[in-house]
């Protein structure tokens, strides 16, 4: 959600074209596709860019390997970090990192600061 946030502040400031992306298996039926939308509507309405933004499916097995390949057409992807622990990743988690990585679009993954203390239990119990 914060990382909405991040584009809806980009996205005003510099007047730019915004896509909210969400990847679906390629044998997903309509009723996947329209959870997806869904998903994407609940975040635009709550942070603001409900209206405001194209919605895009895109359609692949891998969810970083479909985003790298999409981030091709873009000027920059913005992630949110996922909320795994320590033991399943390091630091932003496995699609963030991946995407961050493989992509030659700059990739801006957003994570939200919980507190030192949250943080580390966090890290350490996993």
């Amino acid at each position: 959600m914060l990382a909405a946030e991040y584009v809806g502040l980009y996205r005003e400031s510099l007047e730019c074209e915004v896509t909210c992306c969400y990847v679906v298996p390629p044998e997903a039926d309509e009723r996947q596709r329209e959870t997806a939308r869904e998903w994407i509507g609940k975040t635009t309405h709550l942070t603001g860019l409900e209206g405001h933004v194209k919605v895009r499916l895109l359609e692949g097995r891998k969810v970083a390997t479909t985003l790298v390949k999409a981030a091709a057409e873009y000027d920059l992807i913005v992630l949110g970090a996922s909320k795994e622990g320590v033991f399943s990743s390091v630091l932003f988690g496995e699609i963030p990192e991946k995407v961050a990585r493989y992509s030659k679009t700059p990739v801006m993954i957003v994570k939200r600061y919980e507190g030192a203390i949250k943080t580390v239990v966090k890290k350490i119990m996993g």
